[in-house]
């Protein structure tokens, strides 16, 4: 039997997915899909529903297309430099270790960071008392935004 999925390829969803005797009988793939050949438990999850997303970078079917940022430093945070450390995890909130590049935007100056050990650190330089805006997104990611109060030492 071969097994194949159509994929969109920007995002890693599962479209389609085909079981087939012959090798010759693919789906079709449109502007921005890929076809790709699975195995039989490969199949099965996407048959069953769980496993909804290709990750390109492990080459691994996963059950969510969706990831967030949880952040680890607690305030309060202090004038001077500010080191903040989020940790990937998938939607039930366990930590995931994958490749990603964020758009971190930080009152409105952005910059990319890539993290590839599971934890994105982001470094403020506050000499005063301020509010930053802090700004974070990736493909597959929830947006992660908010308001950073760094208060006097």
């Amino acid at each position: 039997m071969y097994n194949w999925m159509l994929i969109e390829t920007a995002t890693g969803k599962i479209l389609n997915a085909l079981a087939t005797p012959n090798e010759g009988v693919k789906p079709v793939a449109g502007e921005g899909q890929e076809i790709l050949s699975i195995t039989d438990n490969d199949f099965q999850g996407i048959f069953d529903g769980s496993l909804k997303y290709y990750n390109a970078a492990t080459g691994k079917l996963e059950p969510e297309i969706i990831r967030k940022l949880a952040l680890l430093t607690p305030g309060p945070y202090l004038v001077g430099t500010v080191n903040l450390q989020f940790q990937q995890q998938n939607l039930a909130g366990t930590p995931v270790t994958e490749p990603a590049t964020f758009t971190v935007e930080v009152n409105g100056q952005s910059q990319l960071i890539t993290v590839t050990d599971g934890t994105l650190e982001v470094q403020l330089t506050c000499p005063d008392l301020v509010t930053v805006n802090l700004k974070i997104t990736a493909p597959r990611y929830e947006t992660f935004e908010t308001k950073i109060e760094v208060v006097a030492k």
